[in-house]
């Protein structure tokens, strides 16, 4: 699997602020994690995340994972697979660090 950088998603960010702070940096997650992968294989490599969000009516499974300050999407449905890895900086302003 290929993993690259892109611009901004406009859906990203959206989950209330964690006030838990992970310890790991963006660098070392994109480094453990790769376009593709499903839920239980990032868990596996990041471990359990801090917060999970992005269900609806439709998809009741979080399609969202929080790691402290960083968002990994999956695709909505139950065996979706990861497809965006989101942050923001102290200001605010959203980083995709990586996208399908």
């Amino acid at each position: 699997m290929e993993c690259w950088l892109l611009m901004p998603h406009p859906l990203a960010g959206w989950l209330v602020p964690n006030t838990r702070e992970r310890t790991m940096s963006p660098e070392e997650l994109l480094s453990r994690v790769c376009v593709g992968m499903t839920r239980d294989e990032v868990v596996a490599a990041l471990g359990p995340p801090d917060d999970m969000g992005g269900t609806s009516r439709k998809y009741r499974t979080p399609r969202v994972y929080r790691y402290g300050r960083i968002e990994v999407y999956f695709e909505p449905w139950k065996a979706g697979r990861l497809h965006m890895v989101y942050t923001e900086d102290d200001e605010g302003n959203g980083h995709v660090l990586l996208e399908r």
